[in-house]
Formats: C-alpha cells, sequence, structure tokens
C-alpha cells in the first residue's frame, strides 16, 4: 500500500472591502481565516482597497502589510469596481485548490466568480445577507436587474452556498438558486470582561442606571427607532440605552430628534462607532442587549452580547435570534416599540432569575468559537475539493 500524502488545501478569500465600515462581515470574515488556519488550511486574501465611501486604504496602512494579503486600487464606489485586480486573479487564481467569495453586489465577486469558472477552480459562496428579501428592497430594480445578470450566474457556478443562520436560508431559499447549500455559523471570538467600573467613569451620566446596550452602524434597517419608543414604554422606562455605533449625519439627527420628540434623550449615551476594550467595557458594564433589526443574516453583535452574559432582546428579523432563544438567552420579539419594552422587561427578569454570565459565555464558545467553526468549514472545504484535488478525506 502507498504512503497518501497529505496535501494542505490552499484557499483564497475574496471580499470586496475589508473595511471596518461595512460592519461585522470584515470581522466575521478575519475570524474565520483565523479558525481555518488553525486547521492547517492556508488562507490567502484578496480585495479592494477601499476603506469607505470615497476613502481608500494608504499604501502604507498596518492591513496591508499583512502576509497573504493581496490589495487592488478600486476605481468607483460603485459596485467597488476594480479592474486591476483582473489580471492577478488570472495569472494566479489556478494557485489555489478553492476560492470563497464573500458577499454579493460588487463587481470583485462576480470577477472572481467568472475566472474561477474559466479556470475550473470550485469556489464557495457566503453572502453574508446581502440577498436577504429586506436588502433587496433597498434599490430593488438595481438589485433585481444584478441578481439576474450577475449574482445568479455567480451563485448556480458555486460548487456551495455557505448559510450562517436557519433565517438566512429560508429566505435564500426563494431566488431560485439551484446550488446545495450548507447552513454553519460565524465564528464569534470571545474578549477579556471588560471594566464596568472605567466605563462608568468615562460616562458618569450611567451610574447606577440599568444599561441596555445597543451595538451596530446607525442605518434604518437597525431599528434603533423602536428602540427609543421602547424607552417610554412601560417594560423600558427603568432603562438608559447606550448606543455604540455610528451613521450618516442626517440620519443620527433624525434619532436624536427622535428622543427629544419621546422625551427621553436625557436617557440615551450616544458613543458613536468603538470597537476593542471601549467595546468590552460597554458590554461589561450593561444589563441587556437590544437588537430590533429589521433583517440580520446572522447577528454577531448580539452573540457578543450574550458571551459577555447579557441576555439578548432581538427582533424577528435578527437570524441568529433563534439559536439563542433555545438557549434561553435571548428574548424575540416583533420590531417595534411596544413589543421591545415588554422584551426588555422580560430581559431583566431572566437576569434575576437564571441567566449567568458564564453560561452564555459557555454556550458561544461551543457553538460558535472560530476553534469550532474552523472545523466545520475545514470540513466543507475537502468536501468540496476532492473531486478537484483527488484529497484524502
Amino acid at each position: 500500500m502507498g504512503i497518501t500524502r497529505v496535501q494542505r488545501l490552499r484557499v483564497l478569500h475574496v471580499i470586496a472591502s475589508l473595511s471596518p465600515v461595512h460592519g461585522g462581515t470584515t470581522s466575521a470574515v478575519l475570524q474565520m481565516i483565523e479558525g481555518l488556519e488553525a486547521q492547517e488550511i492556508i488562507c490567502e486574501l484578496a480585495t479592494s482597497d477601499d476603506d469607505g465611501p470615497s476613502r481608500r486604504l494608504s499604501e502604507d496602512a498596518p492591513e496591508r502589510q499583512i502576509a497573504g494579503r493581496h490589495y487592488f486600487g478600486k476605481r468607483s464606489n460603485f459596485y467597488i469596481w476594480t479592474p486591476s485586480m483582473r489580471p492577478w486573479l488570472e495569472a494566479h487564481v489556478s494557485n489555489y485548490d478553492l476560492v470563497h467569495i464573500h458577499g454579493l453586489f460588487s463587481h470583485v465577486n462576480s470577477l472572481a466568480g467568472r475566472i474561477c469558472r474559466h479556470k475550473r477552480v470550485p469556489y464557495i459562496v457566503t453572502p453574508h445577507g446581502m440577498a436577504n428579501l429586506y436588502g433587496m428592497q433597498n434599490k430593488p430594480w438595481r438589485k433585481r436587474i444584478s441578481m439576474a445578470f450577475v449574482e445568479r450566474p455567480l451563485l448556480n457556478g458555486a460548487a456551495i452556498i455557505h448559510m450562517t443562520s436557519r433565517g438566512e436560508a429560508r429566505e435564500f431559499g426563494g431566488l431560485g438558486v439551484t446550488t446545495p447549500v450548507a447552513r454553519i455559523p460565524l465564528a464569534v471570538s470571545v474578549e477579556p470582561r471588560g471594566d464596568p467600573a472605567g466605563f462608568h467613569t468615562r460616562h458618569p451620566e450611567t451610574v447606577g442606571k440599568r444599561l441596555a446596550i445597543f451595538i451596530g452602524r446607525l442605518n434604518p434597517i437597525k431599528n434603533l427607532e423602536a428602540a427609543i419608543d421602547a424607552l417610554a414604554l412601560p417594560g423600558g422606562t427603568s432603562f438608559h440605552l447606550v448606543v455604540c455605533g455610528d451613521g450618516p449625519a442626517d440620519y443620527t439627527a433624525s434619532l436624536k430628534a427622535r428622543a427629544e420628540v419621546r422625551n427621553v434623550a436625557d436617557r440615551i449615551t450616544w458613543l458613536g462607532f468603538v470597537s476593542g476594550s471601549k467595546k468590552s467595557d460597554a458590554l461589561a458594564a450593561g444589563d441587556i442587549y437590544i437588537q430590533a433589526s429589521f433583517s440580520e443574516s446572522f447577528g454577531m453583535a448580539a452573540v457578543e452580547a450574550v458571551s459577555a452574559g447579557l441576555p439578548a432582546v432581538l427582533g424577528k428579523g435578527v437570524a441568529i435570534a433563534e439559536d439563542l432563544v433555545e438557549g434561553n438567552l435571548a428574548v424575540l420579539v416583533e420590531p417595534n416599540g411596544k413589543e421591545l419594552a415588554a422584551g426588555m422587561k422580560n430581559a431583566a427578569d431572566m437576569i434575576s432569575c437564571d441567566l449567568d454570565r458564564e453560561r452564555g459565555l459557555r454556550f458561544v464558545e461551543q457553538h460558535f468559537s472560530p476553534a469550532a467553526i474552523g472545523a466545520a468549514l475545514a470540513t466543507l472545504y475537502k468536501e468540496v475539493c476532492q473531486p478537484f484535488r483527488g484529497l484524502a478525506t
């Protein structure tokens, strides 16, 4: 019997932008790669130099100095048009066993799919919620045309479509895509517990208050309007809301104006974008986490919150809510102020009854850790690549 050579898979991840301004997808992809590398999967990454609308990463940005990352100059914000990526992909894509494409509705992703099909390199697509029904209602005509002529060929040419939650998979089922679907959650790293005292020192208006924490970009899809309304309703009146996130100036102003009209402006602390220890400190100081989003393909911030021991109040559009409710870590509500206020009271009761911080941490480590998700994805990769590379499983 001959000796079977163990071949390490070499995978290229393609994403239109790694800028944190685009939300949790950036963090999700990097943590996914962390888990895969622990499984001895060789991962590299190709992306544009996008750093948000009309901004680009400088040549000396720390992100661009990381080995295995390949950045290409975007020419337009529209669909993150990045033509300089084409010759590099055509020259190098055959060096990889698999390409993992993240997201839809960008030139980068459709380009990678076309070249993979031409070079006969298998690829996986993770839509990251970009084909959800709510999102498709934004610029609907443009997205319908793009779905018909660009995204559907990309999706139908994939070996597997990677869904991250039951909710996302259900919505995706109505798009008429024939490719098989695999459901594996996103990886969420558990951060060290933050310093609540430090948070209260920086924000003295929160001392002695029962805190409801929100983390996310300020966008109508997040439905922060319901959280503001809930503060003025029975169940929500005992809470002070801490908003961790930023967004367009005019939209942020409209939220603050709504708080004035509801007479709750003095019970909201607006922190802007937070990350690292400041985010950990906010979660450590919080009592509950709220997110009444109309649509979330996953809900990474909610998972981070329960890992910090906060019961979550989640709108039915948050796809991961079902899993957290089954773990008795969250309350599921209709995405409106009245239902959210009642959910806030129920979540507060969970704290006093049976929710301890360690239980949430254990649940996240078991189901969403980079190690667990990396192992599941590594198995999927090997199954996809076996017919192409003759790998031993």
